[in-house]
């Protein structure tokens, strides 16, 4: 798995994303606090926090297990190919 931090446009996407009371909330104010500001910043830029970032998980294989009736496991593994999920079975 490839990691890497979010760029800065999408770090603002992100936060963008979120509705005003929400991102106050985050930012540990009181449901009160958070409806108040809410409403002052509706409409308006609200810059992200410097510590507002991520990594993307980017899966490449997953796989289940799946119990059954006479107590084995089917177990399934799917995996990114060249932008396609391949299904594989490895058991039983």
């Amino acid at each position: 798995m490839d990691i890497a931090m979010t760029t800065e446009r999408a770090d603002e996407k992100r936060w963008i994303a979120f509705a005003p009371e929400v991102r106050a909330t985050a930012q540990g104010a009181t449901e009160g606090e958070a409806k108040e500001l809410g409403s002052r910043f509706r409409g308006r830029e609200d810059p992200h926090p410097l510590y507002w970032g991520g990594y993307p998980v980017v899966p490449r294989v997953f796989e289940f297990w799946q119990g059954r009736a006479d107590l084995l496991r089917d177990r399934l593994r799917d995996r990114l190919v060249r932008g396609r999920w391949i299904r594989e079975r490895l058991a039983p």
